[in-house]
């Protein structure tokens, strides 16, 4: 095992990830089993929340915990987290958008607020695209507006693609876990996506980086969700968004350009733009407390 990795075995004190509040339960569905955990059960309005690529639902565990006044479900997408991937449905913004509208009707679940972290931010838009009156509010935090590959962002993201290629596609089934589950590639590009000068919280996400990112169960399901992730953005979709949506940005995103981010919510009817200063695509790491009051504040004031 790598060495990396023997410093945050589970239960250890250095472990980094928090400790699970909330109820776990499994859902057939499309062929896959999905894992989703439930949290303040019985308060009236439920926040259904959908993580971004390659993350688990636990990667929003510290925003979870500044908002007890609401009842959350979050799910690890398949093939991500403790989820096993679909054989009814590809892993793709629209497999994932089937998913959880069919979780939320089985769950008979109202009165909802949705959110959507990075590309999960895309599922959200086109859950509302397939239903308008799903729900009340939106919450978008660093959701990926525009197409990333794209001017010099071209050549930061190319060692990403080209190790995805690698990973998923030229090596062989043994070969390729070996290589995805290899620390080093995946410090890099946490280094690259975090703005903190913390060097503790710096190392502390790096590790849940680590620990996260080799939590998959497919590796085609893992090639088909990288493919919609580097393809897919809000798009035609913004169109849908016209109930009232916060959108967080922090103001350097490598990911999220913030002249995108006030154009796009220029040309919604009730969005409100929060742009957090000190972070970047991985506020749900760096500055989870400010997430959490920044939702706080916003529901209180809009439902």
């Amino acid at each position: 095992m790598p060495k990396h990795n023997n410093r945050y075995a589970p239960g250890s004190p250095t472990w980094p990830i928090p400790p699970e509040t909330g109820t776990p339960h499994r859902l057939k569905l499309f062929g896959g089993d999905v894992a989703y955990w439930e949290y303040n059960p019985g308060r009236p309005t439920t926040i259904v929340m959908v993580h971004g690529f390659r993350g688990t639902h636990d990667g929003l565990a510290e925003i979870i915990a500044g908002l007890d006044d609401y009842h959350i479900i979050a799910p690890d997408l398949p093939p991500f987290g403790d989820s096993l991937a679909m054989t009814e449905r590809p892993h793709t913004t629209e497999g994932a958008t089937d998913l959880m509208l069919a979780l939320i009707d089985r769950l008979q679940l109202t009165n909802l607020v949705l959110f959507g972290h990075s590309m999960g931010g895309v599922v959200v838009a086109e859950m509302l695209k397939r239903r308008p009156g799903l729900a009340r509010a939106v919450i978008l935090l660093s959701p990926i507006i525009a197409q990333p590959m794209r001017g010099l962002n071209t050549l930061k993201l190319l060692p990403g693609k080209i190790y995805f290629w690698l990973g998923t596609k030229a090596l062989p089934e043994q070969g390729s876990r070996k290589f995805m589950h290899s620390a080093w590639p995946i410090i890099v590009t946490s280094v690259a996506f975090t703005k903190t000068k913390d060097r503790q919280l710096r190392r502390r996400i790096s590790d849940r980086h680590v620990i996260g990112f080799r939590r998959y169960n497919s590796t085609a399901a893992l090639r088909e969700a990288y493919v919609s992730s580097t393809g897919d953005t809000m798009g035609e979709r913004s169109r849908y968004l016209t109930i009232p949506t916060l959108i967080i940005t922090g103001q350097n995103d490598g990911l999220v350009n913030t002249r995108d981010a006030r154009k796009f919510a220029a040309q919604l009817p009730h969005a409100t733009l929060a742009e957090v200063s000190g972070s970047g695509h991985l506020l749900h790491y760096e500055l989870p407390d400010e997430v959490s009051r920044l939702v706080r504040d916003y529901l209180e004031r809009t439902l």
